[in-house]
């Protein structure tokens, strides 16, 4: 198998690891855009999640804590 064949596949992977975890984090409650970014870079993440259970956060904390980030970034600029 040449070089880029090795890279395409890994690349591939890679690729592959962050779409299927973004969707399994946004099935169980879970920040979705961070696993995706640390699953594309460590594909094996992906395993780490399917033995999570869903978040125990209830869904108005998680909007409140939401709601308080994106007022901290609006007076950060």
């Amino acid at each position: 198998m040449s070089v880029p064949a090795v890279i395409t596949f890994i690349g591939l992977a890679c690729i592959l690891a962050s779409a299927v975890s973004f969707f399994v984090a946004k099935v169980k409650d879970r920040n979705a855009e961070a696993w995706a970014f640390w699953s594309f870079l460590f594909p094996p993440l992906v395993f780490v999640l399917f033995f999570f259970d869903k978040a125990k956060i209830p869904p108005e904390a998680r909007r409140e804590e939401e709601s308080r980030k994106k007022m901290f970034t609006i007076l950060g600029d």
